[in-house]
C-alpha cells in the first residue's frame, strides 16, 4: 500500500470536536465510505424512500412475495451504489405482500386468502435478528429483508401483513395486522407497529388502543412510525408529536388521491410543513387507481426538492440529505442532493401489464362546500360563504406560463 504523508496544522484554541470530525473526514476519505455513515453530530442523515409497483400474483402469491422480496434487495442495492452513506430506507404499505386485491369477498374469504402469507413478527424487546436464525418463525420474506439490512448495513423499514395467535377471538384463532417492521443495520428487529386507523382492510385486526412505535438509530435520530390513513388522525401521530418529541417520521401508504382535498403528495407535504418534522414516505404505485405519491419532506425547510408523483407504472428510488432537528432547530447547513433514480426494466421487473394506465382520481362530494375557481394570475379579495359560515381570503398569486404548454398535463 502506497504511503500517503498528510500534514494537519490546528490552531491550538479549536476545541477537540473540531479536531475530531477533521480527522473522520480524513478517515472517511482515505477507506471505504460505507465506514462514515451519519453519526450523531452530522447535520443530516441520508433517507432514501421507494415509489413501487409490486409483482403480479398470476394466482401465486407466495412466488409474487418472494420476487417483490428480492426486488426490495436490488433496490437497497442501487441505492447503496448512488450513496454509499445511507443511513435509511423505507419501503410502501402493502407492496410486499400484494393480493392483487378482489373487492367482492366476504371478511372470511379474505382472512383466508390472505393468512398463509402473514408473518409472526418478534415483540422488538426480544432483540431478535431473523437472519441466519434456524428457529426463526418468521416469513421466508422477513428472513430476506433482515438479510440485506444486514449486508447492506442500513436501517430498512417495510410493510408486511403479520399473524398473532390469540383466544377467545375469530374462529382461526389468529389476529391479522397490517404491520410496520424496522430492520437496524445488523438485521436485527427494532421495532414493529401495527396501523391503527384502518381504510377499506376486510380481514385486518386493530389493537386496542393504538400503539406508540419509536425506534432510535446511532446516527442520533429517533423515527416514530405509521402506516397510510393514521396521518389524517388524531391517534397516534398527535401523541408521538406532542407527548413523544418526535421530529422524524416514516411512513409507509397504500394511497388513493382524491380530488380536491386528499392528494397523497400535498396532504404530506401539508403535515410535514405544520408540524415541522421530517416526513420519509414512501408509496405504493398504481397510478390507474389514483395510487401514487411518494417524498422526503423537511417541514418549513425550503431547499428540500424530494417529492416523486407518477402518471404511468414505475419503481422510483428517491435519495436525499435530511437536515436533523436538535432541540426543535432544523440544521441550515446541508447539501441540496436530492436524487432521483427510475429502474428499468431489467433492474426491476415488475411491470408485466405493458400497456400505460394513465393516472386516475377519485373524486370528493363536493354539494355541500362552496367554491370558486381561483385565476391564477390575479390577486384579489374573496368572501365565500355557506349558509351563516363565511371565510375570507386575501389571495395573491404568481404564474409561471412557461411551465405549461400544451403537451404538459395539469389540474385545477
Amino acid at each position: 500500500m502506497q504511503n500517503i504523508g498528510l500534514r494537519i496544522t490546528i490552531p491550538p484554541k479549536m476545541h477537540i470536536k473540531i479536531r475530531s470530525r477533521l480527522l473522520l473526514s480524513i478517515f472517511c476519505f482515505l477507506f471505504p465510505p460505507s465506514l462514515c455513515q451519519s453519526n450523531p453530530e452530522s447535520p443530516h442523515y441520508v433517507g432514501a424512500v421507494v415509489e413501487y409497483h409490486p409483482s403480479t400474483t398470476n394466482g401465486n402469491v407466495e412466488a409474487a412475495a418472494f420476487r417483490n422480496a428480492l426486488n426490495y434487495a436490488a433496490i437497497i442495492k442501487k441505492a447503496k451504489e448512488i450513496n454509499s452513506n445511507l443511513d435509511i430506507i423505507v419501503f410502501p404499505e402493502s407492496a410486499l405482500i400484494n393480493f392483487d386485491e378482489k373487492i367482492n369477498q366476504s371478511e372470511e374469504e379474505w382472512r383466508k386468502y390472505k393468512a398463509p402469507l402473514a408473518s409472526y413478527v418478534p415483540n422488538p424487546t426480544e432483540k431478535v435478528t431473523p437472519c441466519g436464525d434456524e428457529n426463526t418463525k418468521v416469513s421466508k420474506t422477513l428472513e430476506i429483508m433482515s438479510c440485506v439490512a444486514k449486508e447492506y448495513n442500513t436501517y430498512v423499514v417495510i410493510n408486511h401483513l403479520e399473524k398473532d395467535d390469540c383466544t377467545n377471538c375469530s374462529s382461526d384463532k389468529i389476529n391479522l395486522y397490517n404491520s410496520n417492521i424496522a430492520f437496524d443495520r445488523t438485521g436485527r428487529i427494532i421495532s414493529r407497529y401495527r396501523k391503527y386507523n384502518l381504510f377499506l382492510e376486510p380481514g385486518i385486526n386493530v389493537t386496542s388502543k393504538p400503539e406508540i412505535s419509536i425506534f432510535e438509530t446511532d446516527f442520533g435520530v429517533k423515527f416514530g412510525q405509521l402506516i397510510c390513513f393514521d396521518i389524517l388522525h388524531e391517534k397516534p401521530a398527535l401523541d408521538l408529536l406532542n407527548k413523544h418529541q418526535v421530529a422524524d417520521f416514516v411512513l409507509s401508504v397504500h394511497w388513493f388521491d382524491e380530488l380536491p382535498f386528499l392528494v397523497a403528495v400535498e396532504v404530506l407535504a401539508a403535515w410535514s410543513y405544520a408540524n415541522n418534522v421530517n416526513l420519509l414516505s414512501s408509496g405504493y404505485n398504481n397510478p390507474s387507481t389514483g395510487t401514487t405519491g411518494s417524498g422526503i419532506f423537511a417541514g418549513i425547510y425550503e431547499r428540500m426538492p424530494g417529492v416523486f408523483r407518477s402518471e404511468t407504472l414505475k419503481n422510483v428510488l428517491l435519495i436525499a440529505n435530511v437536515p436533523k432537528v436538535r432541540n426543535g432547530v432544523r440544521s441550515d447547513k446541508v447539501k441540496n442532493e436530492t436524487i432521483l433514480y427510475e429502474f428499468t426494466d431489467n433492474e426491476v421487473s415488475t411491470i408485466e401489464d405493458k400497456l400505460t394506465k394513465h393516472s386516475s382520481f377519485w373524486f370528493d362530494e363536493l354539494s355541500s362546500y362552496t367554491t370558486k375557481l381561483l385565476e391564477p394570475n390575479m390577486d384579489q379579495f374573496l368572501t365565500l360563504c355557506k349558509d351563516d359560515f363565511c371565510c375570507y381570503f386575501n389571495h395573491k398569486a404568481q404564474y409561471n406560463m412557461t411551465a405549461v404548454n400544451n403537451r404538459e398535463k395539469y389540474y385545477r
